[in-house]
């Protein structure tokens, strides 16, 4: 144990050397998220690009100036089991004050563009932020920008909410309690958005007593619908979350493989 403990030390160093940082010149695997992918009820956001939480850093480009960057630093509003990651941006207010300058004094301003990195380091339910702004030609030190090719592979779909459901017995599941409550609440939403929330949904049995968890792809909602599916809620306390009216919350799809799940209603 004692000669493996310099190679663990050695390997853990030579991983958080290799870790992107903000001061880096280049970014590789940067997840883009454009004005297109994203939709909105006003308050609540959502971006149809799958992210799944790693233990690297991940690196995303947001360039929907609607999502302000606070709204991704939180693990109550976005990608709450990523502990780090870099988050880039046009530098906004730079590019405001350039406008506001332009109109001002009625001239034309040649300015290069900026971006602003930030680096989030979450750590329990706080975090903590570093942020530079960097000019995108800059000659002392112009960074590139390597975006990751986002595809889904053979079997693989985007879900956007999931629901488990534990044994029957012995001890029973309380989630069983309110499984007519809350697919009462469901058929009220299709009925009243002429829609089908059940489409494509695949259950996933995790035991012999009733066990499964349900993956909801919603397949037939706009975005604008499947932001409004995903905040409903019952009149049961235990089905509530407090958060929802107060935080602005950013949704996004995970991937589930189904090569061994049933489709509910296809």
């Amino acid at each position: 144990m004692k000669k493996l403990l310099p190679i663990i030390i050695v390997f853990f160093c030579l991983n958080n050397l290799f870790a992107q940082t903000i001061r880096d010149s280049v970014f590789n695997n940067v997840i883009l998220i454009k004005k297109t992918d994203v939709s909105t009820n006003g308050f609540h956001f959502l971006i149809d690009i799958p992210l799944k939480p790693q233990k690297d850093p991940i690196v995303i480009f947001n360039d929907d100036f609607r999502i302000p960057a606070k709204s991704f630093f939180s693990r109550s509003s976005f990608l709450s089991e990523q502990n780090e990651f870099i988050l880039i941006t046009p530098d906004w207010e730079f590019h405001k004050e350039i406008i506001e300058e332009q109109k001002k004094y009625g001239i034309h301003i040649k300015a290069f563009p900026k971006n602003k990195i930030y680096q989030v380091k979450r750590s329990g339910s706080g975090y903590e932020v570093d942020s530079l702004s960097v000019g995108l030609l800059d000659s002392g030190n112009p960074i590139k920008i390597n975006f990751k090719n986002q595809e889904l592979k053979e079997n693989e779909v985007k879900y956007f909410f999931k629901e488990c459901y534990g044994s029957t017995c012995c001890p029973e599941d309380p989630s069983w309690k309110f499984e007519n409550e809350r697919n009462e609440m469901r058929n009220n939403f299709n009925i009243e958005n002429k829609v089908n929330a059940y489409k494509n949904a695949y259950r996933e049995t995790k035991g012999k007593k009733g066990e499964h968890c349900t993956y909801y792809t919603l397949s037939d909602l706009n975005n604008e619908q499947k932001i409004k599916f995903v905040f409903l809620r019952t009149s049961s306390a235990s089905f509530n979350t407090k958060d929802l009216d107060i935080v602005s919350i950013i949704i996004f799809p995970a991937i589930i493989n189904i090569e061994n799940m049933e489709n509910l209603n296809p």
